[in-house]
């Protein structure tokens, strides 16, 4: 349920109403796992390994989740450039830049979420444009470079500045490694100095 999948299966069918009428062919494919008999409607690949193998296939990744923490996922789609429409959910605003790298949505918004890709199919430039922007945004979260930044940030910390964190994290409902990373992206926008 926290995947948000009820909520990209409103918007497809939405989307198949207004393309219904027309020669335009719209297919959903969903990489994970099988959502039983309610599904069947959906192209459905199972759980892959190596699902961001599949990315460059698509013209438009979606993430409709509910809840979410760190989501690498839409690393994997934007190093693939794809146009990206995500939910407004744990740190993904931090990754997807509204209207730059991506469109942002409201969770739980079948109706934003379809809006916003009949936007992003009926605009070949724009879906172009944040595609490559996206992909241009994904080399800034390189993964040994944040694990090291992180490891480092760990080490320098001391421990009453850690737990205080880890508290910060419980707060917000959010892991604690998910609270450093956004602390790592403000740091290297220059936004927070750590000292």
């Amino acid at each position: 349920p926290t995947k948000g999948l009820k909520y990209f299966d409103e918007a497809t069918k939405q989307i198949n109403q207004v393309f219904r009428v027309s020669c335009f062919v719209f297919q959903t494919i969903v990489i994970g796992e099988s959502f039983g008999s309610a599904w069947q409607h959906l192209k459905t690949l199972g759980p892959k390994d190596d699902a961001y193998q599949y990315l460059r296939a698509l013209d438009i990744f979606v993430l409709p989740s509910i809840k979410e923490g760190f989501p690498f996922v839409l690393l994997e789609a934007m190093a693939a450039g794809l146009a990206i429409v995500a939910t407004t959910v744990g740190a993904v605003p931090e990754i997807i830049k509204d209207g730059e790298t991506g469109l942002l949505v409201p969770p739980r918004n079948a109706e934003a979420i379809s809006q916003a890709i009949l936007k992003l199919i009926s605009d070949t430039n724009l879906r172009q444009k944040l595609g490559a922007n996206a992909a241009a945004r994904s080399k800034n979260f390189d993964w040994q470079t944040t694990l090291q930044k992180t490891k480092n940030i760990n080490i320098r910390l001391p421990e009453r500045d850690i737990q205080k964190l880890k508290v910060k994290a419980a707060e917000n409902n959010l892991p604690y490694q998910t609270l450093i990373s956004m602390l790592l992206r403000q740091y290297t926008k220059g936004e927070i100095s750590i000292t």
